[in-house]
């Protein structure tokens, strides 16, 4: 065999474990509970740029009979990110919901009530759906992603107490908002909002066993997420929560940093 038949079999080679690769890792307590081993897929090879990503569209149920909308198959992250082969936008069957980034190869639902409220959850393989779940269990791995474009009950509990006037600005039940908030979660307000305004978007995290206000915290996992609301004539909220072990810190930011930027108020 002569040296280019060589170099060509392992370029080869290279393209077929690049392209195979995951990174797995465990879920659970061993004490508690089996092991359950899960992976992200990465696309180490193809015709993808450093921000485009892949759309898949997930099992979803409806409040109302809408028609299904066309989507592309891939879509451009809000900008580049060093992560884009580990990520795919998943978004719900009719394509009406603005998708969301999660981990490449995991699976998701998605519903959009008859009021417009919407809900994407992601969630690997081989571990129960965590939609609903309000605090993380020690298996609890996820995104989640709520939005509610009008009802203001929902909202008012929704972005409470990180927005600490939000029930009496919403009208909700004339009083302000339950002043607690872990000690140990971290709030940094952004466009110029702060707790006390009347809109604004807010990132979170919450470390590991500690249960707070991005969805799906207080399991083994830290969490991080954000928060939008409005308290105009139109009221929104919204939110997102990510819950990966540590090491994954950088996908969890270019989820909730993608989602602030697409579907977060400017």
């Amino acid at each position: 065999m002569n040296l280019a038949t060589k170099s060509a079999l392992a370029a080869l080679v290279t393209i077929v474990v690049v392209a195979a690769c995951v990174v797995s890792y465990e879920v659970g307590r061993t004490s508690k509970s089996s092991k359950i081993s899960v992976s992200i897929v990465t696309r180490g090879v193809g015709n993808w740029g450093s921000n485009d990503v892949p759309v898949k569209t997930c099992v979803s149920t409806y409040g109302l009979h809408f028609k299904k909308r066309h989507a592309p198959k891939t879509l451009r992250t809000s900008s580049p990110t060093s992560k884009a082969n580990e990520l795919t936008f998943y978004t719900d069957a009719k394509h009406r919901l603005t998708p969301i980034l999660g981990p490449a190869g995991w699976k998701c639902s998605a519903s959009e009530g008859a009021d417009g409220s919407s809900e994407i959850s992601i969630y690997p393989p081989g571990v129960k759906n965590p939609e609903g779940i309000a605090n993380g269990t020690e298996e609890t791995m996820g995104i989640e992603e709520t939005v509610y474009p009008v009802c203001r009950d929902c909202i008012a509990e929704l972005v409470c107490p990180v927005f600490l006037n939000a029930e009496i600005q919403l009208g909700y039940n004339g009083q302000n908002c339950p002043s607690y908030l872990p000690s140990s979660e971290s709030v940094r307000f952004l466009d110029g909002s702060n707790a006390e305004s009347n809109f604004g978007t807010a990132l979170l995290s919450d470390p590991a066993g500690s249960p707070g206000s991005v969805t799906l915290s207080g399991g083994d996992n830290p969490a991080v997420g954000a928060l939008f609301y409005s308290s105009g004539a139109v009221a929104s909220g919204g939110s997102i929560g990510c819950v990966l072990p540590s090491s994954f810190t950088k996908l969890c930011s270019a989820i909730v940093n993608d989602f602030v930027a697409k579907i977060a108020p400017q």
